[in-house]
Protein backbone atom coordinates (compact mmCIF):
# COMPACT_ATOMS: atom_id res chain seq x y z
CA UNK A 1 0.00 0.00 0.00
CA UNK A 2 3.07 2.28 0.67
CA UNK A 3 3.87 2.06 -2.75
CA UNK A 4 0.37 2.56 -4.13
CA UNK A 5 0.13 5.57 -2.06
CA UNK A 6 3.56 7.00 -3.31
CA UNK A 7 2.32 5.86 -6.99
CA UNK A 8 -1.21 7.94 -6.80
CA UNK A 9 0.23 10.69 -4.97
CA UNK A 10 3.30 10.87 -7.86
CA UNK A 11 0.47 10.85 -10.37
CA UNK A 12 -2.17 13.46 -8.86
CA UNK A 13 1.16 16.45 -8.08
CA UNK A 14 2.04 15.75 -11.76
CA UNK A 15 -1.61 16.21 -13.21
CA UNK A 16 -1.92 19.44 -11.72
CA UNK A 17 1.35 20.92 -12.27
CA UNK A 18 0.55 20.08 -15.87
CA UNK A 19 -2.76 22.08 -15.74
CA UNK A 20 -1.42 24.70 -13.69
CA UNK A 21 -0.06 26.36 -16.59
CA UNK A 22 -3.70 26.82 -18.53
CA UNK A 23 -5.37 27.81 -15.24
CA UNK A 24 -6.07 31.22 -13.68
CA UNK A 25 -4.96 30.24 -10.35
CA UNK A 26 -1.71 32.40 -9.33
CA UNK A 27 -0.09 29.75 -6.60
CA UNK A 28 1.67 31.14 -4.12
CA UNK A 29 4.59 29.30 -3.78
CA UNK A 30 6.20 30.77 -0.68
CA UNK A 31 3.02 30.77 1.22
CA UNK A 32 2.71 26.79 0.34
CA UNK A 33 6.63 26.47 0.96
CA UNK A 34 6.03 27.97 4.17
CA UNK A 35 2.88 26.08 5.44
CA UNK A 36 4.13 22.36 4.34
CA UNK A 37 7.62 22.39 3.95
CA UNK A 38 8.41 22.06 7.89
CA UNK A 39 5.95 19.50 8.57
CA UNK A 40 6.72 17.70 5.29
CA UNK A 41 10.68 17.71 5.72
CA UNK A 42 10.10 16.13 9.51
CA UNK A 43 8.18 13.40 8.92
CA UNK A 44 9.93 12.62 5.93
CA UNK A 45 13.55 12.64 7.57
CA UNK A 46 11.24 10.98 10.60
CA UNK A 47 9.78 8.26 8.24
CA UNK A 48 13.59 7.46 6.56
CA UNK A 49 15.05 7.48 10.03
CA UNK A 50 12.29 4.99 11.15
CA UNK A 51 12.39 2.89 8.04
CA UNK A 52 16.59 2.70 8.75
CA UNK A 53 16.17 1.31 12.11
CA UNK A 54 13.74 -0.57 11.47
CA UNK A 55 11.13 1.16 13.58
CA UNK A 56 7.88 0.25 11.78
CA UNK A 57 5.52 1.20 14.47
CA UNK A 58 7.02 4.54 13.89
CA UNK A 59 7.39 4.69 10.11
CA UNK A 60 3.90 4.46 9.12
CA UNK A 61 2.82 7.11 11.25
CA UNK A 62 5.69 9.23 9.67
CA UNK A 63 4.67 8.72 6.55
CA UNK A 64 0.78 9.01 6.86
CA UNK A 65 1.93 12.36 7.94
CA UNK A 66 4.21 13.44 5.24
CA UNK A 67 1.40 11.92 2.33
CA UNK A 68 -1.20 13.77 4.46
CA UNK A 69 0.55 17.08 3.50
CA UNK A 70 1.59 16.75 0.24
CA UNK A 71 -1.96 15.64 -0.91
CA UNK A 72 -3.05 18.96 0.40
CA UNK A 73 -2.11 21.00 -2.32
CA UNK A 74 -3.25 18.72 -5.55
CA UNK A 75 -6.32 18.07 -3.57
CA UNK A 76 -6.94 21.43 -3.74
CA UNK A 77 -5.86 22.80 -6.73
CA UNK A 78 -8.32 19.83 -8.35
CA UNK A 79 -11.13 21.74 -6.93
CA UNK A 80 -10.61 24.78 -7.33
CA UNK A 81 -9.36 24.19 -11.33
CA UNK A 82 -12.58 22.35 -11.57
CA UNK A 83 -14.51 25.13 -10.66
CA UNK A 84 -12.50 27.85 -13.02
CA UNK A 85 -14.57 25.93 -16.07
CA UNK A 86 -17.16 27.94 -17.84
CA UNK A 87 -20.60 26.21 -17.04
CA UNK A 88 -23.20 28.29 -15.17
CA UNK A 89 -24.43 27.75 -11.98
CA UNK A 90 -26.60 25.08 -11.52
CA UNK A 91 -28.49 26.03 -8.51
CA UNK A 92 -31.85 25.57 -10.20
CA UNK A 93 -31.48 21.89 -11.85
CA UNK A 94 -30.24 20.67 -8.32
CA UNK A 95 -33.10 22.12 -6.42
CA UNK A 96 -35.48 20.80 -8.65
CA UNK A 97 -33.81 17.50 -8.48
CA UNK A 98 -34.37 17.89 -4.26
CA UNK A 99 -38.05 18.61 -5.22
CA UNK A 100 -37.89 15.54 -7.40
CA UNK A 101 -37.14 13.63 -4.30
CA UNK A 102 -39.82 15.24 -2.65
CA UNK A 103 -37.51 16.87 0.10
CA UNK A 104 -38.60 19.77 1.56
CA UNK A 105 -35.50 22.48 1.97
CA UNK A 106 -36.71 25.06 3.91
CA UNK A 107 -39.18 22.67 5.87
CA UNK A 108 -35.98 21.07 6.70
CA UNK A 109 -33.78 24.34 7.56
CA UNK A 110 -36.99 25.56 9.68
CA UNK A 111 -36.99 22.58 11.90
CA UNK A 112 -33.67 21.96 12.40
CA UNK A 113 -33.40 25.62 13.05
CA UNK A 114 -36.49 25.94 15.27
CA UNK A 115 -34.26 23.31 17.52
CA UNK A 116 -31.25 24.98 19.25
CA UNK A 117 -30.13 21.36 20.82
CA UNK A 118 -30.00 19.74 17.50
CA UNK A 119 -28.98 22.75 15.46
CA UNK A 120 -25.99 23.07 18.03
CA UNK A 121 -24.99 19.18 17.68
CA UNK A 122 -25.16 19.12 13.70
CA UNK A 123 -23.01 22.43 14.19
CA UNK A 124 -20.51 20.59 16.01
CA UNK A 125 -20.81 17.48 13.59
CA UNK A 126 -20.16 19.54 10.79
CA UNK A 127 -16.68 20.56 12.19
CA UNK A 128 -16.00 16.94 12.78
CA UNK A 129 -14.39 17.14 9.01
CA UNK A 130 -10.74 18.38 9.33
CA UNK A 131 -10.20 16.50 12.95
CA UNK A 132 -11.04 13.07 11.84
CA UNK A 133 -9.21 13.45 8.66
CA UNK A 134 -6.07 13.94 10.14
CA UNK A 135 -6.34 11.67 13.02
CA UNK A 136 -8.05 8.56 11.65
CA UNK A 137 -4.85 7.60 9.46
CA UNK A 138 -2.58 8.29 12.26
CA UNK A 139 -4.65 6.51 14.95
CA UNK A 140 -4.71 3.27 12.51
CA UNK A 141 -1.11 3.68 11.54
CA UNK A 142 -0.15 3.66 15.84
CA UNK A 143 -2.93 0.76 16.00
CA UNK A 144 -0.87 -1.24 13.58
CA UNK A 145 -3.73 -1.09 10.77
CA UNK A 146 -1.66 0.45 8.38
CA UNK A 147 -3.15 -0.88 5.09
CA UNK A 148 -6.34 1.12 6.27
CA UNK A 149 -4.42 3.95 6.81
CA UNK A 150 -2.59 4.22 3.74
CA UNK A 151 -5.91 2.53 1.53
CA UNK A 152 -7.91 5.31 3.49
CA UNK A 153 -5.70 8.21 2.34
CA UNK A 154 -5.79 6.93 -1.07
CA UNK A 155 -9.29 7.16 -0.94
CA UNK A 156 -9.60 10.93 0.36
CA UNK A 157 -7.29 11.74 -2.80
CA UNK A 158 -9.45 9.77 -5.18
CA UNK A 159 -12.94 10.96 -3.77
CA UNK A 160 -11.63 14.87 -4.63
CA UNK A 161 -10.03 14.29 -7.52
CA UNK A 162 -13.24 12.50 -8.98
CA UNK A 163 -15.96 14.72 -7.09
CA UNK A 164 -13.64 17.62 -8.35
CA UNK A 165 -14.27 15.89 -11.94
CA UNK A 166 -18.16 15.48 -11.63
CA UNK A 167 -18.40 19.34 -10.14
CA UNK A 168 -16.95 20.93 -12.78
CA UNK A 169 -20.33 20.68 -14.95
CA UNK A 170 -22.93 20.84 -11.90
CA UNK A 171 -20.97 24.32 -9.73
CA UNK A 172 -23.68 25.76 -7.14
CA UNK A 173 -23.28 28.75 -4.93
CA UNK A 174 -25.51 26.61 -2.62
CA UNK A 175 -28.88 26.92 -0.87
CA UNK A 176 -28.30 29.82 1.69
CA UNK A 177 -26.42 32.05 -1.07
CA UNK A 178 -29.74 31.16 -3.41
CA UNK A 179 -32.52 32.34 -1.19
CA UNK A 180 -30.79 34.45 1.49
CA UNK A 181 -32.16 32.37 4.69
CA UNK A 182 -30.68 33.76 7.89
CA UNK A 183 -31.08 31.07 10.30
CA UNK A 184 -30.94 31.78 14.18
CA UNK A 185 -29.39 28.56 15.17
CA UNK A 186 -27.43 27.12 12.42
CA UNK A 187 -23.97 28.08 11.72
CA UNK A 188 -24.17 29.13 8.10
CA UNK A 189 -20.40 30.55 7.86
CA UNK A 190 -19.01 27.19 5.77
CA UNK A 191 -21.88 27.36 3.27
CA UNK A 192 -20.92 31.17 2.83
CA UNK A 193 -17.21 31.29 2.73
CA UNK A 194 -17.00 29.41 -0.45
CA UNK A 195 -19.39 31.91 -2.72
CA UNK A 196 -16.74 34.62 -2.81
CA UNK A 197 -13.97 32.69 -4.29
CA UNK A 198 -16.47 30.55 -6.31
CA UNK A 199 -17.61 33.82 -8.07
CA UNK A 200 -14.05 35.08 -8.77
CA UNK A 201 -13.43 32.05 -10.41
CA UNK A 202 -16.05 32.36 -12.82
CA UNK A 203 -15.07 35.67 -13.89
CA UNK A 204 -12.03 35.07 -14.71
CA UNK A 205 -9.67 36.70 -13.04
CA UNK A 206 -6.52 36.00 -11.77
CA UNK A 207 -6.89 33.76 -8.85
CA UNK A 208 -4.56 34.40 -6.02
CA UNK A 209 -4.03 30.30 -4.63
CA UNK A 210 -2.59 30.56 -1.11
CA UNK A 211 -3.37 28.02 2.03
CA UNK A 212 -5.12 29.10 4.79
CA UNK A 213 -7.56 31.46 2.24
CA UNK A 214 -9.09 28.37 0.34
CA UNK A 215 -12.78 26.76 1.20
CA UNK A 216 -14.68 23.72 0.66
CA UNK A 217 -15.81 24.96 -3.09
CA UNK A 218 -17.99 22.01 -4.30
CA UNK A 219 -21.62 21.64 -4.03
CA UNK A 220 -22.29 18.69 -5.89
CA UNK A 221 -21.44 15.93 -4.72
CA UNK A 222 -20.47 16.43 -0.86
CA UNK A 223 -17.11 15.93 -0.37
CA UNK A 224 -18.20 16.29 3.17
CA UNK A 225 -20.75 13.56 3.25
CA UNK A 226 -17.98 11.52 1.00
CA UNK A 227 -15.69 11.76 3.99
CA UNK A 228 -18.42 10.66 6.51
CA UNK A 229 -18.97 7.42 4.69
CA UNK A 230 -14.82 7.36 4.46
CA UNK A 231 -14.16 7.82 7.89
CA UNK A 232 -16.99 5.15 9.32
CA UNK A 233 -15.70 2.90 6.51
CA UNK A 234 -12.33 3.30 8.65
CA UNK A 235 -13.21 2.39 11.98
CA UNK A 236 -15.98 -0.33 10.95
CA UNK A 237 -13.20 -3.08 11.86
CA UNK A 238 -13.42 -1.99 15.29
CA UNK A 239 -15.72 -3.16 17.28
CA UNK A 240 -15.77 -0.62 20.26
CA UNK A 241 -15.40 2.62 18.03
CA UNK A 242 -17.61 1.18 15.52
CA UNK A 243 -21.15 2.41 16.10
CA UNK A 244 -19.94 5.69 17.71
CA UNK A 245 -17.80 6.60 14.92
CA UNK A 246 -20.86 5.81 12.25
CA UNK A 247 -23.32 7.53 14.39
CA UNK A 248 -20.79 10.93 14.66
CA UNK A 249 -20.39 10.89 10.71
CA UNK A 250 -24.48 9.99 10.00
CA UNK A 251 -24.61 13.51 12.05
CA UNK A 252 -21.68 14.80 9.92
CA UNK A 253 -23.58 13.64 6.55
CA UNK A 254 -26.79 15.45 7.54
CA UNK A 255 -25.41 18.18 8.86
CA UNK A 256 -23.71 19.06 5.51
CA UNK A 257 -27.58 20.12 4.76
CA UNK A 258 -27.89 23.07 6.95
CA UNK A 259 -24.46 24.03 7.25
CA UNK A 260 -22.72 23.16 4.50
CA UNK A 261 -25.73 24.59 2.17
CA UNK A 262 -26.01 21.34 0.44
CA UNK A 263 -28.63 20.01 -1.43
CA UNK A 264 -30.13 16.75 -0.93
CA UNK A 265 -29.00 15.52 -4.10
CA UNK A 266 -25.42 16.73 -3.29
CA UNK A 267 -25.25 14.52 -0.10
CA UNK A 268 -26.72 11.56 -2.19
CA UNK A 269 -24.22 11.85 -4.81
CA UNK A 270 -21.45 12.42 -2.04
CA UNK A 271 -22.09 9.07 -0.49
CA UNK A 272 -22.22 7.07 -3.90
CA UNK A 273 -18.67 8.56 -4.84
CA UNK A 274 -16.93 7.61 -1.44
CA UNK A 275 -18.42 4.19 -1.87
CA UNK A 276 -17.30 3.51 -5.88
CA UNK A 277 -13.90 5.15 -4.58
CA UNK A 278 -13.67 2.73 -1.48
CA UNK A 279 -14.56 -0.30 -3.97
CA UNK A 280 -12.53 0.55 -6.40
CA UNK A 281 -9.33 1.14 -4.07
CA UNK A 282 -9.85 -2.27 -2.52
CA UNK A 283 -10.45 -3.87 -6.54
CA UNK A 284 -7.01 -1.68 -7.74
CA UNK A 285 -5.28 -3.51 -4.19
CA UNK A 286 -6.49 -6.72 -4.55
CA UNK A 287 -4.97 -6.94 -8.64
CA UNK A 288 -1.44 -5.57 -7.36
CA UNK A 289 -1.38 -7.88 -4.79
CA UNK A 290 -2.40 -10.71 -7.17
CA UNK A 291 0.70 -9.90 -9.33
CA UNK A 292 3.34 -12.89 -9.03
CA UNK A 293 6.34 -10.11 -8.28
CA UNK A 294 4.36 -8.13 -5.75
CA UNK A 295 3.31 -11.28 -4.01
CA UNK A 296 6.72 -12.53 -4.11
CA UNK A 297 8.06 -9.44 -2.74
CA UNK A 298 5.73 -8.54 -0.33
CA UNK A 299 6.56 -12.59 1.19
CA UNK A 300 10.43 -11.11 1.42
CA UNK A 301 9.46 -7.58 3.48
CA UNK A 302 7.03 -9.53 5.92
CA UNK A 303 9.94 -12.56 6.40
CA UNK A 304 12.63 -9.59 6.64
CA UNK A 305 10.70 -7.36 9.18
CA UNK A 306 9.15 -10.42 11.26
CA UNK A 307 11.60 -10.07 14.05
CA UNK A 308 10.88 -6.70 14.72
CA UNK A 309 8.59 -4.92 17.16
Amino acid sequence: MPQLLLGFTTIFWISILSLLPFTILSVDTNAWTAALAPGAISSGVLAVYARARGFERLRAPAEILLFHLLLLLPVAASAYIAMQLPFDLADDQLAAMDAALGFDWPKTIAFIDGRPWLAGLLNYAYTAFTPQLILSPLLLALGRNTAKAYKMLISYGAIVLLASVVATTVPAVGTFATTGLQPKNINIQYALDFVAPLHALKNGGIFAFRPFELAGIISFPSVHAAVAVLCAWAWWHNRLLRYPVLALNVLMAISAVPNGGHYLVDVIAGIAVAVWVILAVDRVEARLAAHPNLRLAKANLAEATSGNP
